[in-house]
């Protein structure tokens, strides 16, 4: 399945983030901040209030040395000197194939679906574009939305600014239909191949699969221990370029590698659906004076004499140049028979540039007509074999990672089991908990044919709640933040809107529009002002047509979609629409604020590693 198949066509380069930071943690000593549940900001521990925008903006910018690194960014995510760098049509590595260094181009918008942690970040996007139009080209819309997976918080540990120390794995794919997906092949083998296997039974389009990593901040590499000391000069600056006027976003940048390929019909849309090697989270010494840490979730596929092994976002770096660890010998076995060794130049970063991670493993003859059993990548720890990496046989992937839902409306948590990667029957016992809750009695449900649970979900309150899915009579209970583990469980977060209703009654004057809506915008995205003043009662009715489109539900996954942050609530939207589809000014009222809603490892503490993304 997947990208894992042939052919495969490999990229490399860059990616920019530039999210707003502000709504990122509810630190006591931050004034302007960002209630989650009740999607406002919050200065001093209240909703802003329409006369307090301007001393939010301030106060953000007044946080900047504590972490706020970019309190005005534009929430884009942009590809940059990124281009194909090879093809594999089942031969082998080719660079020579008339569709390498064609440039890719993405733009997106990074948004976190839970903005205190690092879990559920999204890249909203139009389009993807590997090529140029009138050569050879993809170009593909998405079926939706990508998700950030399988965070690995111990990718670098020479890399301590922030998120630097992480690396992070990107799934999106593409339906093969002539209004969203183009493949223009002309002479390259690669694309011609990739157009054919279009028509093949099974297939319903392209994925794409892109791992981001040594990430950097102010533009500053040297930043790598992440001391207030040593950061200290960078927020300063910055602190002073806001005080000159202007607009000032500081976006942090990471190098990235990724694969094309097919996307068949049993692949999950958002992350790897193949035969699932979970960390043992066993730590392994990666030298150049940092502590030992542990492998990162990888995948497989056994497939006409090879193992496909997509070690993107698993073994370690021990710079920041980057370069991969040198750890010995990896020897990949199947139940306990030895199949194959993976000396340092097969995972190398001269290795993982050219094939994006991925390492095609002969079978022994021997084993090629075999059901092979779990699979192992292990080690040798002071001469004894110590497995890194192990195949757990069933996953539970959900439907959709980062649920959105009204207050009150019905919801459901979805998942699809796969046994060895591959959709399950029916019969299997699926348990579903929340993120740090300790209840006794988790709620269960049993595959039907097709493999598939299906959850009551609550929205009865306005909530953000990470629910986690495991297959099998064994659950691991409960699941605390400090043992969630991303490299480990699938998981949804699942985000009810508070439903406003009351908004909806209010008179739609310009004053209770822009308190109960437009302020809220105006405070958490300062970007907006470069094209439309939402304090400006003229502007916005001129612009009324265009809100109307941008703020549509069902433009949701667009890339200009408002507000950028996805957080209108049913009666905001409700009051903005009575305003928006009023024909002449209405009464200057007094605003009425919104109301506020009623082998044995040693495992590390997740909660904290999570805190220090942000």
């Amino acid at each position: 399945m997947s990208i894992l198949e042939f052919p495969r066509i490999y990229f490399s380069g860059e990616i920019s983030w530039d999210p707003v930071t502000t709504n990122n943690n509810t630190y006591q000593a931050w004034t302007a901040n960002y209630d989650e549940v009740g999607a406002d900001p919050q200065l001093d521990g209240s909703t802003v209030l329409a006369d307090q925008v301007g001393a939010y903006r301030q106060a953000a910018i007044d946080q900047i040395p504590a972490q706020n690194w970019n309190p005005a960014g534009t929430y884009r995510s942009v590809f940059y000197d990124c281009c194909v760098s090879g093809v594999d049509i089942g031969a082998g590595l080719d660079t020579t194939d008339p569709f390498v260094s064609a440039p890719v181009n993405f733009a997106g918008m990074l948004i976190d679906a839970e903005p205190y942690g690092p879990y559920s970040s999204q890249l909203f996007f139009d389009s993807i574009h590997l090529g140029i139009d009138g050569g050879c080209r993809i170009l593909g819309a998405p079926v939706r939305r990508s998700s950030d997976r399988y965070i690995n918080f111990f990718a670098n540990r020479a890399n301590a600014m922030i998120a630097g120390v992480a690396s992070v794995l990107w799934q999106a794919c593409y339906a093969w239909d002539p209004a969203t997906l183009k493949i223009d092949a002309y002479d390259s083998p690669a694309l011609q191949a990739l157009l054919g296997s279009m028509a093949e039974p099974g297939v319903k389009g392209v994925m794409t699969r892109f791992c981001t990593y040594r990430t950097i901040y102010y533009d500053d590499l040297s930043l790598a221990s992440g001391s207030p000391e040593e950061v200290e000069a960078q927020a300063k600056a910055l602190v002073e370029k806001f005080a000159a006027g202007g607009f000032q976003p500081n976006p942090a940048r990471s190098l990235l590698v990724g694969t094309a390929g097919i996307w068949r019909d049993s692949d999950p849309i958002h992350e790897p659906g193949d035969r699932t090697l979970v960390t043992t989270n066993a730590a392994v010494a990666i030298g150049n004076g940092l502590p030992p840490v542990p492998f990162g979730t990888a995948w497989a596929r056994v497939d006409d004499g090879r193992i496909a092994l997509d070690l993107s976002n698993a073994v370690p770096w021990n710079t920041t140049a980057p370069d991969k660890a040198n750890v010995g010998d990896l020897t990949l076995s199947a139940g306990t028979v030895p199949i194959a060794t993976l000396t340092p130049d097969q995972y190398d970063q001269a290795a993982y540039l050219a094939t994006s991670g991925i390492v095609d493993v002969p079978l022994p003859a021997t084993q090629i007509a075999l059901d092979l059993g779990a699979l192992t990548l292990s080690v040798e720890i002071e001469g004894t074999p110590t497995a890194l990496l192990v195949e757990q046989p069933l996953r539970a992937i959900p439907l959709e990672p980062n649920l959105y839902v009204d207050q009150g409306d019905p919801a459901q948590g979805q998942a699809q089991v796969y046994a060895c990667g591959v959709p399950a029957g029916a019969g299997i016992t699926v348990t579903m908990t929340e993120i740090g809750s300790t209840e006794n009695n988790p709620l269960t449900a049993t595959t039907d044919a097709n493999g598939r649970v299906s959850f009551p979900l609550k929205t009865s309150a306005a909530t953000v709640t990470g629910l986690v899915f495991q297959p099998g009579n064994n659950p691991t209970l409960p699941v605390t933040p400090n043992t969630f583990n991303p490299q480990v469980f699938t998981y949804m977060y699942l985000r009810v809107l508070p439903n406003d209703d009351g908004l909806a009654k209010l008179e739609p004057s310009w004053d209770n529009v822009y308190a109960n809506v437009l302020a809220y915008w105006d405070a958490i995205a300062p970007c907006m002002d470069n094209w439309l003043r939402l304090d400006d009662e003229a502007q916005v009715r001129a612009y009324a047509p265009l809100i109307k489109k941008l703020t549509d539900p069902g433009y949701f996954e667009r890339f200009r979609y408002m507000p950028v942050s996805r957080d209108l609530t049913r009666g905001q939207r409700a009051l903005l629409y009575n305003f928006l589809n009023g024909t002449a000014p209405t009464a200057r009222l007094t605003a009425t604020a919104a109301s506020a809603p009623e082998t044995e490892v040693a495992q590390p503490d997740f909660a904290v590693l999570a805190r220090d993304m942000r």
